[in-house]
């Protein structure tokens, strides 16, 4: 029992030593989660919404206005051999923003990517189970990068980065009996694109605990938290200023599954926050997921 009390202690050392900020979710969306909470092996569709307040000007007086990202994902966590897996995600994006001079939409495919993962335990000990994967992977430049958006107050409103980033990751997940509780961690590290532009670094932290109701077919209620820390963006080189910030934001969620489909739905509301020295204000999040599970 040590041994899991240490390994705990270390991944929540881990995450406090990080820091992250909402500023690059139109890019990535890490904070929603990676993979599936409950389903091991699966295709399906995520649909995510993220809403934003941002100033539409750079002066103490300007105006905030609405932006809102829509993300279609087909994603899966899909078998290779033995332990090893493979995530995959395709996203298509549909973003729009309220500007005083006129609405701006932006939409086609985002930043696909994709990172190989390793069951490295399972343990089954007196009604617990304990699970630890980590893996590594990443992050392809399919989505358009448009330049003209440095000089916006939200330089993330884009459909990708135009950059190969990678990317690490861990969960660990306990169960005991019908209870259990789920950590997930992700760091992004993101080059300079084309255009001499590169967004911070971005760390992702999810902690839920969860129970499980039913056989056949299972009923799963959730509740938990999320934290999100972008790094400075950098241009020629040069660290941008107010481009960074952290986000805690609760989570509560519900889960429907059978023996072959899992339908999930997931709601996120900002508890603290400063993003982009308070030019961007993150509102409500949701996320939709439907999985074949096999």
């Amino acid at each position: 029992m040590k041994k899991y009390i240490t390994i705990l202690l270390l991944s929540m050392f881990v995450i406090k030593v990080h820091a992250c900020d909402a500023c690059g979710c139109a890019a990535s969306g890490g904070g929603l989660g990676f993979t599936s909470l409950f389903d091991q092996k699966y295709i399906g569709v995520r649909y995510m919404y993220q809403s934003y307040l941002t100033k539409d000007g750079v002066y103490n007086n300007s105006p905030f206005i609405h932006d809102q990202f829509n993300t279609i994902q087909l994603w899966g966590r899909i078998p290779i051999a033995g332990r090893w897996d493979l995530l995959v995600n395709l996203p298509y994006q549909n973003h729009t923003s309220d500007k005083t001079a006129g609405k701006q939409s932006i939409k086609g495919f985002g930043d696909a990517s994709f990172s190989v993962l390793y069951n490295a335990l399972i343990i089954s000990r007196n009604d617990f189970d304990h699970i630890i994967n980590v893996g590594s992977g990443m992050k392809l430049p399919t989505g358009t990068y448009d330049a003209k958006n440095n000089g916006s107050v939200n330089p993330s409103f884009q459909l990708g980065t135009g950059s190969w980033d990678a990317n690490v990751l861990a969960d660990y997940q306990m169960k005991y009996k019908s209870w259990g509780m789920y950590h997930g961690i992700s760091y992004q590290v993101k080059t300079k694109n084309s255009k001499d532009y590169q967004f911070g670094n971005q760390f992702n932290y999810q902690a839920t605990v969860y129970k499980q109701f039913g056989d056949s077919l299972q009923i799963i209620p959730s509740v938990g938290a999320i934290y999100e820390n972008y790094a400075s963006n950098k241009q020629f080189d040069e660290v941008l200023a107010n481009t960074e910030g952290t986000i805690w934001m609760s989570r509560v969620g519900i889960d429907v599954k059978n023996n072959q489909w899992s339908f999930g739905v997931q709601w996120f509301a900002p508890l603290d926050q400063r993003l982009l020295n308070g030019n961007v204000k993150a509102q409500n999040r949701c996320s939709v997921h439907l999985n074949y599970t096999f």
